[in-house]
C-alpha cells in the first residue's frame, strides 16, 4: 500500500511517470541559440553603437554598445542554460 509508512515513517509516495523525451530537433533549437546568443548580442550592440556613432558624430559609442551587447548576450546565454538543466 502506497500509504503505509516505510522504516523512516513517512508515507511511500508511488512512482512519477516518466516524461516524454525532447524531440531532436527540440534539442537541436535549444543548444545551438546557445551557440548563437553572445555572438548576435555582441554585433548588434555594436552594429548599434556604430550607428549612433554616425548619427552624432563621435567614435566611442560603437564600444559601449559592443560592451552592453556582450552583456546583454551572456545574460541570455546563462539564463538558457539555467533553464535546460531545470528541465532536465
Amino acid at each position: 500500500m502506497p500509504d503505509e509508512p516505510t522504516q523512516s515513517g513517512a508515507p511511500e509516495e508511488p512512482p512519477q511517470p516518466e516524461k516524454p523525451g525532447k524531440s531532436l530537433w527540440v534539442q537541436y533549437g535549444e543548444y545551438s541559440h546557445l551557440a548563437i546568443a553572445l555572438p548576435v548580442g555582441t554585433c548588434v550592440g555594436w552594429f548599434l553603437g556604430s550607428w549612433l556613432d554616425g548619427k552624432f558624430g563621435t567614435h566611442w559609442m560603437q564600444w559601449v554598445g559592443m560592451f552592453l551587447g556582450v552583456v546583454a548576450g551572456f545574460m541570455d546565454l546563462l539564463n538558457s542554460a539555467k533553464k535546460m538543466t531545470r528541465e532536465k
